[in-house]
């Protein structure tokens, strides 16, 4: 956004600070707010289709069962370590980023 509006403020034959005019400040203003409106607009209805479709928001009743087994039909613990395990049991180690194996 401010590269946009500095283009009107600083260019050398039409900016504002460099000669006074005001003209290409305001075009650039214009279309800064037109691409926020866009942006805005398109978002909101992109997320009214979702909403109406698959919805937004898991129900109460997923949420007071738990996520997990609401959407993965897996229900995930801790053990006493802290380290999640599954419903078989068996711990689930955390993988090491790549990086680490360049080491």
């Amino acid at each position: 956004m401010f590269g946009t509006l500095a283009v009107g403020l600083f260019d050398s034959t039409q900016g504002l600070l460099t000669t006074g005019h005001a003209s290409l400040f305001i075009t650039q203003l214009l279309g800064a707010l037109t691409v926020i409106v866009w942006g805005f607009v398109s978002g909101a209805l992109i997320a009214n289709v979702c909403d109406s479709t698959v919805g937004l928001r898991a129900t109460e009743r997923e949420e007071e069962e738990g996520l997990d087994m609401a959407y993965h039909a897996f229900r995930l613990t801790m053990n006493s370590s802290g380290l999640p395990i599954s419903r078989a049991g068996c711990t689930i180690l955390r993988r090491r980023p790549a990086f680490a194996l360049l080491r």
